[in-house]
């Protein structure tokens, strides 16, 4: 199991309530000193609880998963490293992100997604547009799904329109 846990639901509440949920499917949590946690005999069942600040902690989550570890990666890291980081984990497995950004208008998007969807109506393409907001595409592509479920969109044009038409009235 790979688990990143960034934004709101990195709060110490909710990552409470997570690690309880993971605790109930028969998960040991370790939070200990990594090198000590590292010292057990590697388990998918043993998760490793990696506090990722910046770039030099990448490299804890990393090993874990190299070795065998499950592991949790509590991301309050800048979004770059946090990118770089999910790329390198998803060598080892299956990845998945809990997060709850936080819309910061009534449409329902968070402010990324908004972007992404200002640069796509002004005619780049998502790897442009990635490139721009400094995204690798599949964290542009993540953001464009979930800005299309809010806006119950299915495709991008519809998006663009829905985005535009909710800007405006």
């Amino acid at each position: 199991m790979l688990l990143a846990v960034e934004g709101a639901a990195a709060t110490s509440d909710e990552l409470g309530r997570i690690l309880d949920g993971l605790r109930a499917e028969g998960y040991e949590i370790v939070d200990d000193p990594l090198a000590r946690a590292m010292g057990r005999p590697p388990s998918r069942r043993l998760a490793l609880v990696v506090p990722i600040a910046g770039e030099g902690d990448t490299p804890n989550a990393v090993q874990a998963a190299l070795r065998g570890y499950s592991v949790v990666a509590v991301n309050r890291a800048p979004r770059d490293v946090a990118d770089r980081l999910y790329e390198d984990l998803r060598r080892f497995g299956r990845l998945q992100v809990r997060s709850r950004p936080q819309p910061t208008l009534d449409d329902g998007l968070a402010d990324e997604e908004r972007n992404l969807i200002e640069l796509l109506a002004g005619g780049m393409s998502l790897g442009e547009a990635a490139s721009a907001l400094h995204l690798s595409r599949r964290t542009a592509d993540r953001r464009l799904a979930s800005a299309r479920l809010a806006l119950g969109a299915s495709t991008t044009p519809e998006l663009i329109a829905r985005h535009r038409s909710r800007a405006r009235g």
